[in-house]
């Protein structure tokens, strides 16, 4: 009878400790999509932000000589190094995002930054 419950007792606690271990990953998977959710609405904000301020006409489409202009702003140079970006790179491969398309506009652009 001892056997029997001790058993009962270690199978209950290994298929505790296994939902448990589940549930720990679940939640972590969702704070890293979350977490990159917000970093790029982070950038969106500040691009909107930094395209209102300098712009009478916000139209909304991004060229590379205006790209060029938006990366010597530094509030938008601090919010890309805080959302990890290599801005110096980002700047030196500009050629290349506006490779295929003349201009962006912001969600397209905000997707290329943060690639």
């Amino acid at each position: 009878f001892m056997f029997t419950m001790l058993f009962l007792f270690v199978g209950a606690l290994t298929l505790m400790n296994m939902l448990i271990a589940t549930l720990c990953e679940v939640v972590s998977v969702v704070s890293k999509e979350q977490a990159a959710v917000t970093k790029i609405e982070a950038c969106r904000e500040t691009l909107h932000s930094v395209l209102s301020d300098e712009q009478s006409v916000f139209d909304q489409r991004v060229t590379q000589e205006h790209f060029l202009t938006l990366m010597a702003n530094p509030d938008m140079v601090t919010t890309l190094a805080e959302l990890d970006v290599d801005v110096p790179a980002l700047v030196e491969y500009a050629d290349v995002v506006f490779e295929d398309q003349e201009s962006f506009d912001v969600d397209q652009l905000v997707e290329s930054v943060m690639q």
